[in-house]
This record gives C-alpha cells, structure tokens and sequence, in this order.
C-alpha cells in the first residue's frame, strides 16, 4: 500500500528537480527552422512562463493553418502527429498513472525516488470519452518534461502545475498519460517537438504564453 502523499511533500520534491524546459517556446523555434515565420514583432514580448511569446504563438498557429490547407501539408502534419502517438511506451489511464506512482512512493517519503524517476518527457491526452481507443481522436493535451518523469506527471494530476489537467482529472475525464524516455541532454528538444506535432500550444499549453 502506498504512502500519504502531501502538497508539501510534491512542492519540497519539485524544487530538487531541474525546471521543466520551456518546451513551448522551443516548439516555435522548430516551427521557424520548417519556414514557419514568426511575426517580426515577437521580439518586443517579454517570455513568460514557459518562455513562448504570445504573438508567436499566434503566427505559428496561423501559419501551420495555411501549409495543412494543402493536401499535401495536411497528410504531413497527420502523419507526424500519428508517429508522435506511436514511439511512446505503452499508454496509460491516467488513474492507473495516479495509483501507480502513489503506491511506489519510497517508504522514506521521497518522491524524487518513485515511480519512473528518469528523465523524460509526456503527453497527458484528454479524450472524447472513456470509449474512444484511437489517441489521435483526443479532445486536449498537455505537453510537459523533466528529470523525473514520474514526478513531473503526478504533480499536474494532483493538482500543483496546469489547471486545466488537473480539472479534467478531477472530474472524472477519460484520460491517457503518453510517457517519452530519453537522455537528459535530449528531453527539451524531443518535448517541442512533441508540443510541434500534437500543436499542444493551442491546447492546454496556452497557459505557457499568456499574461
């Protein structure tokens, strides 16, 4: 049976942590290496939160809206975003995630060493309904990374990172948690190009590039 685990305890774990990347902003950086412009004006924004400028955002999501207006943007664009839903480890209910790590929580009470403490990055999907199998069809998505995976999952889903995850997650929302390993010195640059291929920044990475 697992440990109690307490907001203290998740806040004290997470500032031992390395900072979550700013895995927006770097999506945007993707984006301009493909020839999606970014407005000229970006540069006026401060960064804030993940470090993603709003007016970037924008012209990004405009500009992949004209490329996927061509059949041929389109069907690229599908089949990144399929190939970005396929190269993760087996997916899991977002429940089963939430029990999973608070039963492997160490007798210690350091969550630093729990369940999945490697470094990596995520997808947490909210779908149509607790029927939909096909991931593709998802309704949200959150994008997020970190040198403890399970870590950095558990704290959005308990009710310490994006309120709009943690919403769903406590209203009973049929959730799927996608999780990505790899080395440390990879997880940024993998993680945006995750935020790129499922366009989580016009989902609930929003929170990363508004006032």
């Amino acid at each position: 049976m697992g440990i109690k685990v307490t907001a203290s305890q998740v806040k004290d774990a997470l500032k031992a942590t390395k900072d979550i990347v700013e895995i927006v902003d770097d999506a945007v950086k993707l984006a301009e290496e493909h020839n999606i412009d970014v407005a000229d004006q970006a540069s006026k924004f401060k960064d804030k939160a993940c470090g993603v400028l709003k007016n970037a955002k924008r012209s990004v999501g405009e500009r992949v809206d004209q490329m996927q207006q061509s059949a041929e943007g389109k069907k690229a664009a599908e089949k990144r975003k399929e190939e970005a839903l396929t190269r993760c480890l087996p997916p899991m209910d977002a429940v089963d995630f939430y029990k999973a790590f608070e039963d492997a929580v160490p007798a210690d009470g350091n969550l630093e060493n729990g369940y999945m403490n490697i470094p990596g990055y995520f997808a947490i999907l909210t779908m149509p309904s607790s029927r939909t199998k096909d991931l593709e069809a998802y309704k949200n998505v959150f994008v997020g990374a970190g040198s403890s995976l399970g870590l950095e999952v558990y704290k959005h889903l308990f009710g310490l990172g994006n309120v709009d995850v943690y919403s769903d997650f406590k209203y009973k929302q049929p959730m799927k948690v996608l999780l990505y390993v790899c080395d440390q010195d990879r997880v940024q640059a993998e993680a945006s190009r995750l935020c790129a291929d499922l366009r989580a920044f016009e989902s609930y990475n929003h929170w990363d590039i508004e006032d």
